[in-house]
């Protein structure tokens, strides 16, 4: 229906022509039909990634494709297809998952009843091996409304990465004018430009920050991975993040009073963390006070 308000759906891609073949078969098919949807190919090598953009588009004027002449870097991608698209709502969908029909109706019907900066639904993950089912059950914290407190957002950063995937929030439908807010905020400088592990998680903690946020406790959609789910898979590059909030944390010296209070609640829990890893839970704490401390960013 018109009367919808437009939803712009971006689809980051690079070298999977299947798995965007797959990923256009479910957004089209979508029972929220008033939609934009802005295909962004980061130059893959394949042609075959521009035979499916352009099969698509021929068929749908609800699609667009484009084509980056050089590889822009991912979330610089993910960033083009947020300033590309119109719609008062926006979501972005990655060229290999799969989406319950009714995903963006059933997520839309809550931003409907409240102004969340995110709604998203719970996932189920696919690995290579298959659908991986015998994860870490998520908090209670983490389902319904999430308010922009430290409480909730202590407990939501507590939950172990690797094995419940959360990132995967990144994927529920935003409000657009509150997502363009973190970009333009992080273009004056408030946020930092990182490498790509960990940038999903900042946005959301974002989004919680300039929230609520909402997240429904159903399984809707399935988010494929490209590796088996181990704490291994990511360390190295994890330390490196780390490093990299640790010096962006004590640039200002008038924060330094409030960072140290939390230091040592972030040495307690890091000692208690369930899955092993300090420096994941350190991790997490250092992007937490990062975003409370600019948790009113427009009056810095």
């Amino acid at each position: 229906m018109d009367s919808e308000p437009l939803v712009s759906v971006g689809i980051p891609c690079y070298n999977r022509p299947e798995g965007l073949r797959r990923t256009l078969e479910c957004i089209t098919g979508q029972t929220y039909k008033n939609l934009e949807i802005i295909v962004s190919d980061n130059c893959s090598p394949n042609p075959d990634v521009e035979k499916v953009g352009r099969e698509f588009e021929s068929k749908d004027l609800r699609v667009r494709y484009c084509r980056q002449s050089v590889d822009i870097g991912l979330f610089p991608n993910f960033q083009f297809l947020v300033e590309q698209a119109t719609g008062t709502y926006f979501m972005w969908a990655a060229d290999d998952d799969l989406l319950d029909e009714n995903y963006i109706e059933l997520l839309m019907e809550i931003h409907y009843k409240k102004e969340y900066s995110l709604v998203g639904a719970n996932w189920n993950l696919e690995s290579p091996s298959g659908i991986i089912k015998n994860l870490i059950d998520l908090p209670d914290v983490f389902w319904g409304e999430i308010n922009p407190n430290y409480g909730a957002l202590k407990l939501f950063l507590t939950t172990p990465h690797f094995k419940t995937s959360k990132q995967s929030l990144i994927y529920g439908i935003y409000n657009r004018d509150k997502l363009l807010e973190y970009f333009i905020s992080k273009r004056q400088g408030f946020f930092p430009d990182l490498i790509d592990i960990g940038s999903d998680l900042i946005i959301i903690y974002a989004m919680i920050c300039n929230g609520p946020v909402y997240v429904l406790n159903k399984k809707i959609w399935i988010h494929h991975i490209d590796y088996e789910v181990t704490e291994l898979t990511l360390y190295g590059k994890l330390r490196k993040v780390l490093a990299i909030f640790r010096n962006i944390l004590f640039k200002k010296k008038k924060y330094h009073h409030e960072i140290n209070m939390y230091i040592r609640e972030i040495k307690d829990l890091s000692e208690k963390c369930i899955d092993g890893s300090s420096e994941r839970i350190m991790l997490y704490f250092y992007i937490a006070l990062y975003k409370l401390k600019l948790k009113y960013w427009y009056y810095l």
